[in-house]
C-alpha cells in the first residue's frame, strides 16, 4: 500500500486551511455588506448603528417641565416604558413611585415612552399625561433597538429641565425601587462630598462582545472593534449625579449609536472620563421572587409584573422596617436556590 509522504500531507493540510480562512472571510464580508445596506436603508427616526445622537435631533411630543420646577429637587427618576404598559405605570404610581418626599428629600418620578402613529393610542397617552403630569414622550418610535435613543432622550430631558436635581436615576417599568434605602444611600454620598462625578449601579466588567450574527446582543466589529467592552451599569437601574447625566448626554451627541443601551452608556462614560461604581444592592439580573428580608436590603429588584409589585409593596408597608433574623435570611436564600 502506497503512503503519502509526511511533507506532502502537511502541504495538503496547509492549503485546506488557507482555503477555509479565505472562504470564511469572503462570507463574513458579504454578510456584513448586506447588513449594512439594510440598516442604511431604514427611514429617519428609526435606529441606525452609524450616526451619533446629534443626528437624530431628538425632540419631545409631551414634555411636563413643571415636574422638575422645585429648586430643592433631590432625585429625579426616569422610568423607560412602552405605550401599552398602562398597568405597569399604574402599579408604580400606586407603590414606590407615589413618594414625593422621603427623609425631607424631594423626589420626582416620570415615564419615558416613544411615539406612535395610532391616533387612538396617542389620544390615550395624551390624556394619561394630562391626568398624571408624568409622561415624557420622545419623537422616536418604540422598539427594543430604540431603547438607546430612549435613554439618551431621558438624559436630554433631565439636562433641559432638571439641572438643579442632585441625582438622576434611569430604570425600567418592571423594576422595584426601594426609595427609602436609595435616598439614604445617596444622602450618605452627599454628606461625604461624593455627589459629583458619580455613576452608581450594578457594574459589569470584562464583558465580551457577541460576534455571532443574528444573536440578540450581536456587535459588528465595524461598529465596536475592541475585544472587551468598557465597564458599564446594568440598564435596569442606575443612578448618576446630575453633572454626569448632563456629560453623558453631551458625549452621546458625538458617539455613534450602539443598539445595546447599557453598553452604549458605558462607552459614553469612558469617553467622558466617568468611572461607573459598583454597588452590591442594585439588582443585576431579573429575579421576580419576592422575599421581604431580601428586598429590604436591595436598592432595585428587576423583573416584577404589576401584580407582583403591588403585593411586594403592600407586604413591605405592613412589615415596616423590622429586622430580619439570621434564620429568616438563610431560609430565603435557600428558597432562591430552588
Amino acid at each position: 500500500m502506497k503512503t503519502v509522504p509526511q511533507r506532502t500531507r502537511m502541504w495538503i493540510l496547509l492549503i485546506v486551511f488557507v482555503f477555509f480562512v479565505a472562504y470564511t472571510a469572503l462570507w463574513t464580508a458579504s454578510s456584513s455588506y448586506e447588513k449594512v445596506g439594510a440598516l442604511r436603508s431604514e427611514p429617519p427616526k428609526k435606529y441606525s448603528w452609524y450616526i451619533p445622537a446629534a443626528d437624530y435631533h431628538l425632540d419631545f411630543i409631551i414634555s411636563p417641565g413643571e415636574k422638575c420646577k422645585d429648586p430643592d429637587l433631590f432625585l429625579v427618576v426616569m422610568v423607560t416604558s412602552r405605550h401599552a404598559h398602562f398597568e405597569a405605570r399604574a402599579a408604580i404610581r400606586e407603590t414606590w413611585g407615589n413618594a414625593t418626599r422621603i427623609m425631607g428629600y424631594k423626589l420626582a418620578t416620570l415615564f419615558v415612552i416613544g411615539r406612535t402613529d395610532d391616533p387612538s393610542l396617542q389620544r390615550t397617552i395624551v390624556e394619561e399625561g394630562r391626568r398624571y403630569g408624568d409622561i415624557v414622550q420622545m419623537d422616536s418610535y418604540e422598539s427594543y433597538e430604540n431603547l438607546t435613543l430612549k435613554t439618551i432622550s431621558a438624559l436630554k430631558w433631565t439636562s433641559m429641565n432638571c439641572r438643579q436635581a442632585k441625582f438622576v436615576m434611569k430604570t425600567d417599568d418592571d423594576v422595584f425601587v426601594n426609595y427609602p434605602r436609595l435616598v439614604r444611600t445617596l444622602a450618605d454620598f452627599r454628606q461625604t462630598a461624593e455627589e459629583k462625578n458619580l455613576m452608581l449601579g450594578c457594574v459589569v466588567s470584562w464583558a465580551f462582545p457577541v460576534r455571532t450574527p443574528g444573536k440578540k446582543w450581536y456587535m459588528d466589529t465595524d461598529i465596536f472593534p475592541r475585544w472587551l467592552y468598557p465597564p458599564y451599569c446594568i440598564g435596569s437601574g442606575y443612578v448618576m449625579s446630575s453633572d454626569v447625566a448632563h456629560r453623558l448626554y453631551m458625549t452621546s451627541l458625538k458617539v455613534p449609536i450602539v443598539q445595546i443601551e447599557d453598553v452604549y452608556l458605558g462607552i459614553c462614560a469612558e469617553k467622558a472620563g466617568i468611572k461607573p461604581r459598583n454597588h452590591p444592592e442594585f439588582g443585576c439580573w431579573k429575579n421576580t421572587a419576592y422575599a421581604y428580608c431580601k428586598f429590604k436590603e436591595l436598592l432595585t429588584a428587576h423583573g416584577l409584573k404589576p401584580r407582583d409589585l403591588a403585593e411586594a409593596w403592600a407586604d413591605m408597608k405592613v412589615k415596616g422596617d423590622r429586622n430580619c433574623s439570621v434564620k429568616e435570611s438563610l431560609l430565603e436564600k435557600f428558597h432562591d436556590l430552588f
